[in-house]
């Protein structure tokens, strides 16, 4: 396994596959993976959750975000949650692999940004799935990490060719 795979969105990745590889808990990152930041669960969002729930992942949410943001985000939907993560800081990862129950090797993290999302869950040793965002026209804080992340997927993609 790469330590950390790129796939370009959220919804693109081979959810079947990490069932196949023994991944029963997904992590999932909110703002710019699942939806626009700020936004509430879209049809689309809540769906892919019901469907990954339905398949007999286990889903939580680990964010940044505070309680409100994140409780407003999972209203209605079959999951649970870590807020205020301090991501890239383990101890947020490590409430969420206690609150499923399962091993490392059984988890997986689904996030928009390498320097939070995908280090994290790499310093903990998870299983780690780097996304495109799915909305950064309305952020401009975004653009500058998003060019330093944009390298790095340029060497990646380079290395993983060969």
């Amino acid at each position: 396994m790469k330590h950390i795979e790129y796939v370009p969105n959220a919804y693109e990745v081979d959810y079947d596959a990490l069932y196949r590889d023994g991944i029963r808990a997904l992590l999932f990152d909110i703002d710019y993976t699942l939806v626009p930041h700020g936004a509430a669960a879209d049809e689309r969002a809540a769906e892919l959750i019901r469907q990954l729930n339905d398949k007999g992942f286990q889903i939580l949410f680990i964010s940044n975000n505070n309680e409100a943001r994140t409780a407003l985000f999972a209203k209605d939907l079959p999951v649970r949650y870590v807020t205020k993560a301090k991501k890239p800081l383990t101890a947020g990862y490590k409430k969420a692999l206690e609150m499923t129950g399962l091993t490392k090797d059984q988890v997986a993290m689904i996030g928009d940004q390498l320097f939070t999302d995908a280090l994290g869950a790499r310093m903990c040793g998870i299983r780690t799935i780097w996304t495109g965002r799915v909305d950064t026209e309305r952020e401009r804080s975004l653009k500058l990490k998003s060019k330093i992340e944009n390298a790095v997927l340029l060497i990646y993609n380079r290395d993983n060719r060969r």
